[in-house]
């Protein structure tokens, strides 16, 4: 026997799939060849660890798509997916925000600073009272308004 049909009947002879003259005929061609004797030496370390193998169990695969089914979309997702705490934090941002522009607010307008409606109506008058000869762009830069 050669040894290439020996290695193609290693696979069957580790199983016990041979005839008796076939299975004879590859022990015989076992004992006087060196490399297939380390190729059937090395199938047999492979059968060994398949043999040792634990099998694992498949994932449900029908219960993660139930699972996937039941969860909420659209809308409902979205309500679903806010925490109280998410929903406390905005609300405290929003009213720090809040403090902040009333308080500059106030602050501007208790330390006699003028408001905007007070201005204009200051640099109206200023406006109407200019001489008929005097340009607008000089009285800005008088008054140091000029954009």
């Amino acid at each position: 026997m050669t040894c290439k049909a020996t290695r193609k009947m290693l696979s069957r002879y580790l199983d016990n799939e041979l005839t008796t003259v076939a299975r004879d005929s590859v022990k015989a061609h076992l004992s006087n060849c060196p490399e297939c004797q380390a190729e059937y030496a090395a199938e047999q370390r492979l059968w060994d660890l398949l043999e040792s193998a634990v099998p694992i169990e498949p994932p449900d695969i029908i219960a993660a798509v139930e699972a996937r089914l039941a969860e909420p979309r659209g809308w409902a997702a979205l309500l679903a997916g806010l925490r109280l705490r998410t929903i406390g934090y905005a609300t405290a941002a929003v009213v720090l925000v809040g403090l902040f522009v009333t308080t500059g607010i106030w602050a501007g307008s208790a330390h006699g600073q003028p408001t905007a409606k007070e201005h204009d109506r200051v640099l109206a008058e200023l406006l109407s009272d200019a001489p008929p000869g005097l340009e607008i762009g000089a009285l800005l830069d008088d008054i140091g308004e000029r954009p």
